[in-house]
């Protein structure tokens, strides 16, 4: 392994080469030069995989130029992808400044420019993204999903739990809404069916439908629960919540969505106490192809869903912790009383990049919304951008810049 020690004129080459690419990196994506090549398909590719595509064209390694540009990139996008382009401009040199207070625009004014916008996905599918847009509305979220039929819009209500079907009826158990059933949420392992006979037999007496939410039970009991099931004796099914940091929360969430006592060590509360009569009923929709389970959730636990939203941003908001940020934002994508899915004739294979564009355009609209917005001339085909993440790439661009001009040498490690 050697060291070696760059200064002076090959220093200014090296800083030479990084916005030369910078700026061939800039008019290929303004002139709509890259593409994704799948097995049946030729997608153009635009500014919302900008971070992508930067980094796999950067040659330069062990560069803080690169480091430092990419870090600055990184956080850009993770805000608001569709302000990458505007930090590229200032960075290449261009002296933009904003007014000192956000305007407001109308939406058409906003939906207007991504009509001739250089992306050729949301060009294509722009109706299609904005009726999910419109579906979904404030309190909503809205996901893309590949189908080998005929592209569809699926308005899917209920709150999407992490609950995972007992193995016992996996391969049983189908699609089906699933009403007046009452809930027993139940943060700890049922080891002996003993714990759950009196629930059993009420629903066995009254043919009350049942669900089971808890952390594990025995093969014993499992079995038990699906022969009784299977039989048409009962329904009482078990849903699993697995141990890991996104599901820490889940026992609680479900519980002050749906109104139902959670029983745990800490509460005080046990399975013995457990009454059906006395408890609420709900409806649960099941998707045996996702193996996913629904809360669908009534006036009321809508309201609850928005409070717990609330409490989950502003916890969001003033944490520092980029993981237990990352945990939090998928929590608070979920507290949602509909979800809005739009299926797409797509390639397994482009399902990421494709989630990836349009999360970047339904997170530009909820930005806008929120922070209002500023009017750029950037020449890539937006005019607007949220305010305050125009602020910060351009903040960001004008430090990197000065830094980079700053540096007087570079240390490079050859292998």
């Amino acid at each position: 392994m050697k060291n070696a020690v760059i200064i002076n004129k090959e220093l200014d080459i090296l800083k030479a080469q990084f916005f030369d690419h910078l700026k061939k990196f800039k008019n290929s994506m303004e002139q709509g030069e890259y593409f994704l090549v799948g097995n049946r398909s030729f997608n153009p590719i635009g500014w919302t995989d900008a971070l992508r595509f930067f980094i796999e064209e950067l040659q330069l390694t062990h560069s803080p130029i690169k480091d430092l540009v990419i870090s600055s990139i990184y956080k850009i996008n993770k805000e608001c992808p569709l302000a990458v382009p505007l930090y590229f401009e200032v960075l290449s040199g261009r002296d933009i400044s904003l007014g000192e207070r956000p305007a407001r625009t109308s939406s058409k004014d906003l939906i207007d420019q991504f009509r001739s916008y250089p992306d050729g996905f949301i060009r294509e599918n722009l109706d299609s993204l904005l009726e999910c847009l419109y579906l979904a509305g404030s309190a909503g979220t809205v996901s893309v999903e590949p189908t080998t039929d005929n592209p569809s819009i699926e308005l899917v209500k209920g709150y999407q739990t992490l609950c995972v079907l007992s193995d016992f009826f996996e391969q049983y158990f189908e699609s089906q809404v699933i009403e007046d059933c009452k809930l027993v949420i139940y943060n700890g392992a049922i080891i002996e069916v003993s714990e759950i006979h009196h629930i059993l037999q009420a629903a066995y007496e009254t043919k009350q439908k049942v669900i089971i939410v808890c952390s594990n039970l025995s093969e014993d009991v499992a079995n038990t629960l699906f022969v009784n099931w299977q039989q048409g004796k009962t329904f009482v099914v078990p849903f699993l919540i697995e141990d890991s940091p996104e599901t820490i929360n889940e026992f609680r969430d479900i519980a002050t969505i749906s109104g139902d006592d959670l029983i745990s060590r800490d509460s005080g509360l046990t399975l013995s106490g457990i009454k059906l009569e006395e408890k609420n009923a709900h409806t649960f929709t099941f998707d045996s192809r996702k193996g996913s389970l629904r809360l669908v959730t009534t006036p009321q636990e809508s309201r609850r869903c928005l409070k717990l939203r609330s409490r989950i941003l502003e916890s969001m908001e003033s944490q520092s912790v980029k993981d237990i940020q990352d945990i939090m934002r998928k929590r608070f994508s979920r507290m949602s009383g509909r979800t809005v899915q739009l299926n797409l004739n797509l390639e397994e294979s482009e399902k990421g990049i494709i989630q990836d564009k349009s999360a970047a355009f339904f997170k530009y609209f909820s930005l806008c919304a929120r922070q209002g917005v500023v009017k750029v001339k950037t020449g890539y085909g937006l005019d607007y951008l949220p305010y305050l993440e125009a602020m910060k790439a351009i903040r960001a661009a004008k430090h990197d810049a000065k830094c980079i001009g700053a540096i007087k040498a570079v240390v490079r490690i050859d292998e």
